[in-house]
């Protein structure tokens, strides 16, 4: 088994340890593209197409779920705002950022209806995670409780 490939953007022989291992239907295992290549590659799809990746990734969690989905890359396209509703706060089209609190994130309103239209929104990481196990009432306790939390040490740090 030969240990290097030529990569099919490139040009460029390189040790097989730089290419991503793809499936054992190709001769040797791995991609056709270098893993630098195949960088490039990606963020060239997710710039053409942003709604690609969260249409594979909500279809694959709903069927983990065993719940309906329904979305489509217009549906998504056509619900984006590109602002937190809940914090107000702009983020990046999807896939286009690093991961942070504000990275956009669909979320399942109702979460047992599934990836459906009208059931999905955008909303920073953050908020999906604040809301993910939560019900609206113990968030408003938490809230609470931190509001008074932070009203009783701010009067012991003027005392």
């Amino acid at each position: 088994m030969t240990e290097s490939k030529k990569c099919t953007k490139c040009g460029e022989t390189k040790p097989l340890s730089e290419f991503h291992v793809k499936r054992s239907n190709l001769a040797d295992g791995h991609r056709h593209h270098c893993k630098k290549c195949q960088t490039v590659i990606d963020v060239e799809r997710r710039c053409k197409r942003p709604f690609e990746t969260p249409i594979y990734n909500s279809r694959r969690r709903a069927k983990k779920a065993g719940v309906p989905f329904d979305l489509t890359e217009e549906y998504l396209e056509s619900i984006w705002t590109g602002v937190c509703p809940v914090f107000g706060t702009r983020f990046d089209l999807p896939g286009m950022a690093s991961r942070s609190q504000q990275t956009p994130s669909l979320d399942k309103i109702v979460p047992h209806k599934g990836y459906i239209q009208g059931n999905v929104i955008w909303i920073s990481d953050l908020a999906n995670r604040i809301k993910q196990e939560a019900t609206s009432s113990q968030i408003q306790d938490v809230a609470t409780w931190l509001r008074q939390t932070e009203e009783e040490i701010k009067k012991h740090a003027t005392d």
